[in-house]
């Protein structure tokens, strides 16, 4: 038996097509109210937004039996991000699922990227995530429950070499969902991080598998989402039916009388520091509040 998600509401961001749409579709199938957020731009951020591709998607759902509602605001701002939320609990009557998956991608080497074109990516990756998320985080502790899941990419540890901007964003956002793991763990609130291989207008259509579909990354976040998944804190990576863990680890390195470790040491046994061999994931550690 499929796993449902009856009487639980879902709120995707940047859902107006890609990954956001195949997300939105499956959890409508699989009985969620969804609340579909888009802005409608092109994947750099910079042209004007409508709400054509929220609604598209909506009627996809609604015409396969399913609920959901359309969002246009731009979650890079602390107003539309509190509205997106707004708009799931003013239309269902609550909200237990946060899919951040909104974000755009400029190309532009790092030496000629402007400061400008550098906020904005944080704004939309960063300040979406961050917003959406905390918008949502007092209705997940008042009903003690709630499930996030945070997009990050395997760009953080593959590179580009021409997207400096998207890069350093989701790097960021692994480090977020490692302390909204910690804070939400004694409210019910479980955050993992995704990272998603699929071919779409962000990654370059063509350049990647055919297999990569966007659909078959959907049931990755179908189960991170759902209430019996057990995960909190972890990233996992799907990609063409792929689904593998990823976690930044320690090596056993090297243990110096710390009065003898001098530059010479390090750069001597720089073997031994690298050697992944015995390398063991960093713990989660839930601190205990007063």
């Amino acid at each position: 038996m499929s796993i449902r998600f009856d009487d639980r509401v879902v709120l995707i961001t940047g859902a107006g097509g890609g990954l956001g749409r195949s997300y939105a579709v499956l959890l409508g199938a699989l009985g969620a109210s969804v609340v579909v957020n888009d802005l409608g731009t092109d994947p750099s951020g910079e042209a004007p937004g409508t709400s054509a591709a929220a609604e598209s998607v909506v009627d996809e759902i609604t015409a396969a039996g399913g609920r959901a509602v359309a969002n246009a605001d731009d979650v890079s701002t602390e107003q539309g991000a509190a509205a997106c939320v707004k708009t799931a609990v003013n239309a269902f009557g609550r909200l237990d699922v946060v899919v951040n998956n909104a974000g755009i991608n400029p190309e532009s080497e790092f030496e000629t990227t402007s400061r400008a074109m550098l906020e904005r990516v944080m704004a939309v990756h960063i300040g979406g995530t961050w917003g959406v998320t905390q918008a949502a985080w007092r209705h997940f502790r008042e009903q003690g429950y709630g499930r996030v899941v945070i997009t990050s990419s395997g760009s953080i540890y593959q590179g580009f070499g021409n997207r400096p901007t998207y890069v350093l964003a989701k790097a960021a956002l692994y480090g977020l969902v490692r302390d909204l793991a910690v804070e939400g763990a004694p409210f019910g609130i479980q955050t993992n991080g995704l990272f998603p291989g699929a071919s779409t207008r962000m990654s370059s259509p063509g350049r990647l598998p055919m297999e990569w579909t966007t659909e078959v990354v959907a049931p990755v976040v179908a189960a991170l989402s759902h209430e019996s998944c057990p995960l909190n804190g972890e990233m996992i990576e799907t990609r063409g039916g792929e689904v593998r863990r990823l976690f930044m680890a320690r090596t056993p390195g090297i243990e110096v009388d710390a009065a003898q470790l001098t530059p010479d040491i390090v750069l001597a046994r720089m073997d031994e520091i690298m050697a992944v061999d015995g390398a063991q994931p960093g713990a989660l550690v839930h601190l205990r509040r007063a």
